[in-house]
């Protein structure tokens, strides 16, 4: 009785070695050769990215009067809810909203700077989905 369960005990052990051990096309560290159909990766071509215009959502420039992006400008764009932002190097934050009639606002304004008119609120013009909005140096 002894011999019969330790040989069961044995062939289950085997069984779950021989499952995990072999090489399945879902295990990430199974090898398998390519068909001459499909390109290896050392085939494969690096893609560089590209600038496309904007097609889904929103882009907001902020920009000071030079035309210089202004980095780290908290932004946000506002519908029943906000959504904040933070621009790039190049004074970009981009937001990925649903076409709608948003409202843009700057949350913190950068050191410095103040808005260059008396608008402190922003709407995109009609069709559009970019806007530049223009800080002045504070006096």
């Amino acid at each position: 009785m002894r011999n019969c369960k330790l040989l069961i005990v044995l062939i289950i052990v085997l069984g779950v070695i021989m499952m995990f051990g072999c090489g399945s096309e879902n295990n990430p560290t199974a090898t398998s050769t390519p068909s001459a159909n499909e390109p290896t990766p050392e085939a494969s071509p690096t893609i560089a990215p590209t600038e496309e215009p904007l097609t889904d959502g929103y882009k907001v420039t902020v920009v000071d009067e030079t035309g210089k992006g202004l980095e780290n400008v908290f932004v946000q764009l506002c519908k029943d809810t906000c959504v904040p932002s933070k621009t790039d190097s190049k004074g970009v934050a981009t937001f990925n909203l649903p076409e709608d009639e948003y409202k843009v606002a700057i949350l913190q304004m950068p050191e410095g700077y103040t808005y260059s008119g008396d608008e402190t609120e922003f709407y995109f013009e009609s069709g559009s989905k970019e806007m530049t909005i223009v800080l002045k140096a504070a006096e």
